[in-house]
């Protein structure tokens, strides 16, 4: 099972949440705005699934675009251990979702539902869904 270690955690603690520190006070609101939550999902590829990503990315690209579209996805992007050289295909590990839901069930359906899960790209099984409590986030 893929879990976040070492400077991976580290990182996306610092980019995601506020770090505490004595004396200070920090509340987490959502918007009253909106019923829908942040999950931070975390997907591991299949190993050696690679062409089989490639394949179905036009596929996966054109739902997950609908999805932002519709502001459900807020970020999406693959993950690898290094960046790839200019004109390289990157050496992915997995897949980086941040997904606007009303619940956490929903948040599977959505996965689950995605065409890397159907054609056997994603490990599903190994993957993580966390409530995303987002402190800060940078402007557009």
């Amino acid at each position: 099972m893929l879990r976040l270690s070492g400077n991976l955690l580290s990182t996306l603690r610092t980019l995601l949440f506020v770090k505490a520190y004595p004396g200070t006070t920090h509340t987490f609101r959502m918007s009253s705005t909106t019923a829908l939550k942040e999950y931070l999902c975390i997907v591991p590829d299949k190993k050696d699934t690679l062409a089989g990503r490639m394949k179905v990315r036009p596929i996966h690209v054109e739902k997950v675009s609908s999805l932002v579209e519709q502001k459900i996805v807020t970020f999406a992007g693959g993950f690898a251990d290094e960046h790839p050289a200019e004109g390289e295909i990157p050496g992915f590990l997995g897949s980086c979702v941040v997904i606007r839901a009303e619940s956490k069930d929903k948040v599977w359906e959505i996965l689950k539902s995605d065409i890397y899960t159907e054609t056997g790209v994603w490990d599903i099984e190994n993957a993580q869904v966390h409530a995303m409590l987002t402190a800060f986030r940078a402007a557009k």
